[in-house]
């Protein structure tokens, strides 16, 4: 589970577990100030792409818009389900809800315009075989 970004581009708590602290109270809690760096818009994007993106199905660019519509009813009907939300909640603790097309087409688009610091970053990050680093 992830928290979803606000309005204004703030991160609050995770909607499931709401006596838990969000991110970012407990970052600045630790260090007296609002979380940034390079080391925080990576969070931020990973942040952005698991709560935006998580529960996204696709298909590819030729895809027939015919069976693009059917796609997108067929998976809004399962995410919809209350066998699928029942089963999902006993797995998971809590049903996923599904993504809708302009909210997932926004944030693909905007992948496009990440910075190349933040790009660099990442990707000496995954170079480097470790998940987390001090």
């Amino acid at each position: 589970m992830f928290p979803a970004q606000g309005e204004g581009g703030g991160w609050g708590r995770i909607a499931e577990l709401p006596q838990v602290p969000g991110v970012t109270e407990v970052y600045k809690e630790a260090f007296g100030r609002d979380p940034s760096g390079i080391k925080w818009q990576a969070l931020e994007l990973t942040m952005q792409l698991l709560s935006g993106m998580g529960n996204v199905v696709v298909g590819p660019p030729s895809l027939d818009k015919t069976a693009l519509a059917e796609l997108r009813t067929a998976t809004r009907a399962a995410f919809d389900d209350a066998t699928f939300q029942a089963e999902a909640t006993k797995v998971l603790g809590s049903a996923p809800t599904a993504v809708d097309a302009a909210t997932a087409s926004k944030i693909a688009a905007s992948l496009g315009s990440v910075d190349p610091k933040l790009v660099a970053h990442l990707k000496a990050h995954v170079a480097s075989g470790s998940s987390v680093k001090q």
